[in-house]
């Protein structure tokens, strides 16, 4: 088990709470492949993701477990694509490798749409995503026990990856005033989605032992307080587990712990 660092921690008991990533320990974001925008998997992602948020052809929840914010379609929108994308980058990266189910971009309503994410070698493993800037996976905690597993489908991943995405398609929607929106035309959305590329790079992995000790031992942060900086847009919604990018397992360790 890598040795493992909780953040810098200020504030204690106060609304004024701020964890922050020691500059030294920053990941910096470094693609090991790209999505074109006019690429056939960019078109299915843009797809699944109009139809679970704007097309309301699917349902992903409009809060977070433990939060309190109501999300829009937008929001929602940018969630599923970045996520969705981390899981085609992961394939993309182990297909060659091994035996990796390809993503599943059906719509499901809501309550059964997150059964997992991708299968490697018969292995269910957890995939979550952030932007090119993160340096955090972090899980919600009203989502998992203390055996590290995923309350909503009872299951426990022996794997949890980080994928990071760029652009930082947040930061697009809100200069396009579409973060908060909850309609927009199909051609609007698409527009911005293809005409971009899209790279990715994925700082590591941990375990599903490593997991439960980090769960054990207190690695969160908690509901309202602020990340990295006390401004509106840092403040956690929900209540966390956190592990830092630069604690992680490196992706080449994955090649010696899943079976051949």
């Amino acid at each position: 088990m890598p040795p493992f660092y909780k953040l810098r921690h200020s504030g204690y008991g106060t609304d004024r709470e701020l964890y922050e990533i020691p500059q030294h320990t920053k990941v910096r974001f470094e693609p090991i492949g790209v999505f074109l925008g006019h690429s056939d998997i960019i078109s299915e992602v843009f797809d699944f993701s109009y139809r679970m948020s704007f097309g309301a052809v699917g349902a992903h929840r409009p809060y977070r477990t433990g939060g309190t914010e109501n999300r829009h379609n937008g929001q929602i929108f940018v969630n599923a694509f970045q996520g969705k994308l981390a899981e085609f980058a992961l394939y993309e990266q182990l297909n060659n490798h091994y035996r990796v189910t390809y993503p599943d971009t059906r719509t499901y309503r809501r309550g059964i749409w997150d059964i997992t994410d991708l299968t490697v070698q018969g292995i269910d493993v957890s995939v979550k995503s952030t932007t090119h800037k993160g340096n955090l996976l972090l899980l919600e905690t009203g989502d998992w026990d203390n055996r590290g597993v995923y309350l909503p489908n009872n299951k426990q991943y022996p794997f949890h990856f980080l994928i990071r995405i760029s652009p930082d398609l947040k930061k697009i929607f809100k200069q396009h005033h579409l973060l908060y929106s909850d309609n927009c035309e199909r051609e609007t959305v698409e527009a911005l989605i293809l005409n971009n590329d899209w790279q990715y790079d994925i700082p590591g992995f941990i375990t599903n032992q490593e997991l439960i000790f980090l769960i054990n031992d207190g690695f969160k942060i908690s509901q309202g307080s602020y990340l990295n900086r006390i401004i509106e847009n840092n403040k956690m919604d929900a209540e966390n587990y956190y592990v830092k990018a630069y604690d992680m397992h490196g992706l080449n360790d994955i090649f010696d712990l899943l079976p051949v």
